[in-house]
């Protein structure tokens, strides 16, 4: 049960939420009950640097539950005018489905607006379902909370994530992920008709976040291509250089870029005769039985098409991808917590922003090939004429 209590204002004076109508809501929620909460405080003290950006007639409203047991979790409301804590919670497991939906919810319900966007904070590892190695693996995607779940904490699957925005009385403008490994072709299917844009990194980010003080007018305006700059310059400037992936999705073609890509799927991975990988960007780890915990195999799906498809197919799949995913930025390296040496750009020419994973008979110990079949990527994507 979600318990609250309304405190007085916490900077300049802000008024009541619900007494005007906004034309744009930026949600942040952070799940930084985990390894990332001294680095989740840092972010709201960029927030509230970048007051003055933030325009009239827009709000941002922050979900954020940390790992100090002096502090409990709280809903902040930041506008030009000021910021407030506008309510605390009793303890809970902020990566619960049930406690996301209904932060969100209550948010909508409080502070009305035109149109709502989502800012998803917290470690991220993909697609993982239901399978993934046994106790305290199981649902491992986005959001974590430590405090639940076993080993390694309580997650919210992504399909959980489809349900949870489904179940919203409003369709996003965008979800950022500002999390690890979430821009992928099966995190994009789940989402895609649920808002207009995705914007996040088909690999680690770096571990200090966005920086909000440098995109909160962006994020307030919809401005995803400055998002995505922004981001991207922060990382590479002053000394700073971590290196970052980003890209962003434009939902409103991600059908026919899944409708296109299926024409090709099934002939390229047919599973009694899948290809050779080599020279092909990765994205994540290489698989290893001894190590559950990491993230699905993944590899960059234009690199992934270029080397597979003819010329002349290639070039019509590359138009469409260029379509669909209009801004990214990349550079030659990014922070890795892996020992396996995959955090380099090895194929610059074709890199495009965008993970895919494919399936291998070595992952049925991990179950990862059901949760696969589970996915709309699965069915959008014709895996199963590849009889995967």
């Amino acid at each position: 049960m979600l318990v609250s209590l309304c405190l007085a204002s916490c900077g300049d004076d802000v008024p009541e939420p619900g007494e005007s109508r906004y034309k744009h809501t930026v949600i942040v929620y952070m799940a930084a009950d985990n390894s990332l909460s001294a680095d989740s405080n840092n972010d709201i003290n960029e927030m509230k640097a970048a007051l003055s950006k933030i325009p009239e007639g827009c709000q941002v409203v922050v979900f954020h539950d940390d790992n100090s047991t002096q502090r409990k979790p709280e809903l902040l409301l930041l506008r030009s005018g000021g910021y407030r804590v506008y309510k605390e919670y009793a303890e809970l497991n902020s990566a619960d489905a049930t406690v996301v939906s209904s932060v969100l919810l209550e948010v909508m319900n409080t502070f009305p607006s035109d149109e709502y966007s989502l800012v998803m904070w917290s470690h991220g590892s993909n697609w993982k379902v239901e399978g993934g190695g046994g106790a305290g693996t199981a649902s491992r995607a986005i959001l974590q909370d430590v405090g639940y779940g076993g080993l390694y904490g309580s997650w919210l699957n992504i399909a959980g994530l489809r349900d949870v925005l489904s179940g919203l009385p409003h369709r996003m403008q965008y979800v950022m992920f500002d999390a690890c490994f979430m821009q992928s072709v099966e995190v994009a299917a789940e989402l895609y008709d649920l808002t207009s844009w995705i914007i996040g990194s088909p690999v680690e980010i770096p571990g200090v976040g966005a920086p909000y003080d440098m995109i909160m007018e962006e994020l307030c305006e919809k401005d995803v291509a400055g998002i995505v700059r922004n981001y991207h310059d922060y990382c590479t400037d002053g000394g700073r250089r971590k290196g970052v992936l980003l890209s962003a999705i434009n939902c409103a073609e991600f059908g026919n870029f899944a409708a296109l890509s299926a024409r090709f799927i099934p002939s390229l991975f047919p599973k009694d005769d899948m290809p050779s990988l080599s020279g092909v960007q990765r994205c994540a780890p290489r698989f290893r039985a001894d190590r559950p915990e990491w993230p699905v195999p993944a590899y960059d799906m234009r690199s992934v098409m270029a080397h597979l498809l003819s010329d002349s197919d290639y070039n019509v799949w590359e138009a469409q991808w260029a379509r669909t995913l209009p801004y990214g930025v990349c550079d030659d390296v990014w922070d890795t917590i892996y020992s396996d040496g995959y955090n380099r750009l090895t194929d610059a020419a074709h890199y495009g922003g965008l993970a895919m994973s494919i399936p291998d008979v070595a992952y049925d110990i991990r179950g990862w090939n059901d949760d696969f079949r589970s996915l709309r990527w699965y069915g959008m994507g014709e895996w199963y004429l590849a009889d995967w």
